[in-house]
C-alpha cells in the first residue's frame, strides 16, 4: 500500500491523496544477496569463514530477541497457540533467509499476524463444529487481517533490505563522497563561468 495523489472519484470529492495498493511490477521484492553471509560466510563444516562474515553475522538480530511470552492458554486453543508459535518461528526464519535480517518492526507485525491467522483458525474450528454462518464470516474477516499483517511485514522486511543493500560499504561510502564533491566543484565552476 502506498500514498499517492488523489484521481478519478476520490479527487472529485476533494480529497488529495489516497491509499491504494500498488501495481504488481511496483511491489517490492526481496533485495538480491540479503542472505548472503549465512550462505556463503560459512566453511563446508559450518565454522565462519572470515571476519566480513563473522561481522555480518554479528549483526543479525538475535532468535532470543523474539521469543514469545509464555502465557497461559485456554486448553481448547492450546493446539492453535502452539502452531501460532510454530508459523511466527518458521516465518521470520523465511524473511531472515530471503532478505537478510528480520527487524523487530517486522517482528511485531508478524507477531499480530501469527494470532490473528490462531484465531481465524479458532474461529473455523467452532463455526465447522457449530455450522455458524456468523462465526465462519469473523474467521475470515481475522484471515484477512493476518493476510494484510504478513503482507506489510514482507513488504517492510525488503524496503528495509534494500536500504541495507543502498548503504553499501565504507568504499562505497568513500567514493560517492568523492564523485559527490567533484560533481559540486564542477556545479560551482559552471556557475561561476555563467555569472
Amino acid at each position: 500500500m502506498r500514498l499517492r495523489t488523489a484521481h478519478g472519484a476520490a479527487a472529485a470529492i476533494g480529497a488529495d491523496v489516497v491509499l491504494e495498493d500498488e501495481p504488481l511490477d511496483e511491489k517490492p521484492h526481496a533485495p538480491a544477496g540479503g542472505a548472503v553471509p549465512l550462505a556463503t560466510g560459512r566453511d563446508e563444516r559450518g565454522r565462519v569463514a572470515s571476519t566480513e562474515a563473522a561481522r555480518a553475522l554479528a549483526k543479525l538480530p538475535r532468535r532470543t530477541a523474539f521469543r514469545p511470552r509464555n502465557i497461559p492458554v485456554a486448553e481448547a486453543f492450546q493446539y492453535h497457540y502452539r502452531e501460532r508459535l510454530a508459523w511466527l518461528d518458521h516465518r521470520v526464519k523465511e524473511i531472515t533467509a530471503v532478505t537478510g535480517a528480520c527487524s523487530a518492526g517486522v517482528t511485531m507485525r508478524l507477531r499480530r499476524a501469527a494470532w490473528a491467522y490462531a484465531w481465524s483458525e479458532y474461529a473455523d474450528t467452532l463455526a465447522a463444529g457449530a455450522a455458524d454462518l456468523d462465526r465462519a464470516e469473523q474467521a475470515a474477516r481475522l484471515a484477512e487481517k493476518a493476510d494484510k499483517l504478513d503482507w506489510s511485514a514482507w513488504t517492510m522486511a525488503c524496503r528495509e533490505g534494500q536500504a541495507r543493500d543502498s548503504r553499501g560499504t565504507d568504499d562505497d561510502l568513500a567514493d560517492q563522497r568523492r564523485a559527490q564533491a567533484d560533481f559540486q566543484r564542477r556545479l560551482a565552476a559552471r556557475q561561476e563561468g555563467s555569472k
